[in-house]
């Protein structure tokens, strides 16, 4: 019960989505990655008192910048899992990919 309380702690409030969300930009910004579109869903896991947005985005730029952003993305401090990973290399010729990732992020209700 301890480890599950220590857990619950490190969820951060609902406050925190545009700090979260802009930290995933600076993540793919210093892999020298452009950002297309982002779009987010929420749900409410009302067994557990917590909020789930669900965030897609597209990224684009070279292959080894890709898999480092995939990396960072999953050593972030916030509770993130990545869900879904789509690659693609719209131009044979060039060796930039585009990469369409779902996430789902964890966040405390406010009062929680």
């Amino acid at each position: 019960m301890a480890d599950i309380g220590r857990w619950r702690a490190l969820i951060p409030p609902k406050k925190d989505l545009a700090r979260i969300v802009g930290e995933i930009y600076e993540i793919a910004k210093s892999n020298s990655l452009s950002v297309g579109g982002i779009s987010y869903k929420t749900e409410q896991i009302k067994s557990e008192k917590l909020l789930s947005y669900i965030i897609g985005l597209t990224v684009s730029g070279r292959y080894a910048a890709v898999k480092s952003f995939i990396a960072d993305i999953g050593r972030m401090r916030d509770i993130v899992t990545i869900d879904d990973i789509s690659l693609n290399n719209p131009k044979l010729t060039e060796e930039v990919v585009s990469l369409r990732l779902n996430l789902t992020l964890y966040l405390r209700p406010e009062g929680q």
